[in-house]
């Protein structure tokens, strides 16, 4: 007995998911755990390609900053807060959009926190030499690549979870940014003369 689900679930990456059933047991096999993988794979570039508009939107208020504000003799106490609180919650979020950029690709580990080597994540395979993974591939079975492929997607989810939290409070960070920005154009404006 099979059981299909075509789920459609994020344009087209995941085209379909085959189960099998056998005893009344869902057993995956390495194609759908594939198509499982990329679609984590999906989620990931997805976080990655919302952090250049968020990084724009900071380096646009650090810059207006930096070249509107006032001489800090002609700052104000308020001008000054605004100009530093914009400037920090910038910087903030810049910080947590370069941990998106930069996530920690370590190999999968089992539940007693050790290294399981992988036949398909890349530091796995050039942690070998050809001629070892090319033995190692030659013996492997079914079941021990979908095991391996189910390592893959649950590191890859942990990844995607992770951007995904940093892309979040990066993209907060810049609302508020942008926020006080606000704040600090007044200011800027009503230290000029220019009546607001």
């Amino acid at each position: 007995m099979s059981l299909t689900y075509n789920g459609g679930a994020t344009r087209g990456e995941l085209n379909k998911l085959s189960l099998q059933i056998e005893n009344g047991v869902a057993n995956m096999d390495s194609k759908s755990a594939k198509e499982i993988l990329n679609l984590q794979l999906h989620w990931i570039s997805t976080a990655d390609s919302k952090v250049i508009p968020i990084f724009a939107l900071n380096t646009g208020i650090l810059g207006i900053v930096a070249a509107t504000a006032p001489p800090l003799d002609l700052m104000g106490i308020f001008d000054f807060g605004a100009t530093a609180i914009t400037a920090g919650f910038a910087f903030a979020s810049i910080w947590f959009l370069l941990q998106t950029l930069l996530p920690n690709t370590r190999e999968a580990t089992d539940e007693d926190d050790h290294v399981v080597s992988s036949d398909v994540f890349f530091l796995g395979i050039t942690s070998r030499s050809i001629i070892e993974y090319e033995d190692q591939l030659v013996e492997l079975t079914e079941e021990s690549l979908t095991r391996d492929i189910a390592r893959q997607i649950h590191r890859n989810a942990e990844i995607a979870a992770a951007k995904h939290a940093n892309v979040q409070k990066g993209t907060k960070l810049a609302m508020t940014a942008a926020g006080c920005w606000l704040v600090f154009l007044y200011l800027v404006l009503e230290v000029s003369g220019v009546n607001v």
